[in-house]
């Protein structure tokens, strides 16, 4: 499957909340963004009708804006504003389909995640779409099911791992098809073709969906050239 993704963003701050207004492509396939952020944690509330499609989209602060907030449009949102006993709320409604989410967790310092039910939270996405909900899936849980965490301990998300100033990994000692396949370069370049033929022979048929599969394959190749091992190439 073919996937594009053009982006078109707008941001407005009003005292302490931030929204953020997306537009992009999926697969050709338009959808947007909203994405509301406080210091605070407040609510979103989403209202459904019979069919179980949300029609409405209303969140509630305790602080007031200064001044008066202008209506914001796009083709997937209008977003309305209003004060009422002394709150301040932002109602949403969708010109399509919509999808409302807490954003809890923060993958570059959290180091577990979960499926999250929360009332209040600082950050809430919409997601609004004609037809289909672009990248997400939307999987019945069962009420029975433990929800377990997912951990990552050693390393945060989204993470990449170091690399030299070749563009090599580093601290690699514990991905030994990395390590070999690091060794079969330097076997190449210094000539040692018969080393790095068994090398390369090694590590497919130890890691036969390595990432570095078809590295391996063109060095092969190489190798037979060099040893002339022409009725290998066929």
């Amino acid at each position: 499957m073919f996937s594009l993704l053009f982006l078109v963003s707008s941001s407005y701050s009003l005292f302490a909340l931030e929204i953020t207004l997306d537009g992009a492509k999926e697969n050709f396939q338009p959808y947007s963004t909203l994405h509301f952020k406080d210091e605070n944690r407040f609510l979103c509330q989403k209202t459904e009708n019979d069919f179980h499609v949300i029609t409405q989209v209303v969140c509630a602060f305790s602080k007031k804006p200064s001044q008066d907030i202008q209506t914001l449009e796009n083709n997937f949102f209008t977003i309305d504003s209003k004060i009422q006993n002394e709150t301040f709320f932002l109602i949403v409604k969708p010109k399509y389909k919509l999808a409302l989410y807490p954003i809890v967790f923060d993958f570059s310092k959290d180091d577990d995640v979960y499926q999250a039910n929360v009332k209040l939270s600082k950050h809430w996405m919409l997601v609004g779409y004609i037809d289909k909900l672009p990248y997400i899936k939307n999987e019945l849980k069962s009420d029975t099911g433990i929800n377990f965490p997912f951990v990552m301990q050693s390393d945060k998300l989204p993470y990449v791992g170091g690399l030299d100033i070749k563009g090599n990994p580093v601290h690699i000692k514990k991905v030994q098809d990395v390590t070999d396949y690091l060794k079969i370069k330097k076997y190449y370049k210094e000539g040692k073709y018969e080393e790095s033929l068994e090398l390369i022979d090694e590590v497919m048929l130890d890691y036969p969906n390595s990432l570095f599969k078809a590295e391996l394959l063109f060095y092969k190749i190489r190798v037979y050239t060099k040893l002339k091992y022409y009725d290998n190439l066929e």
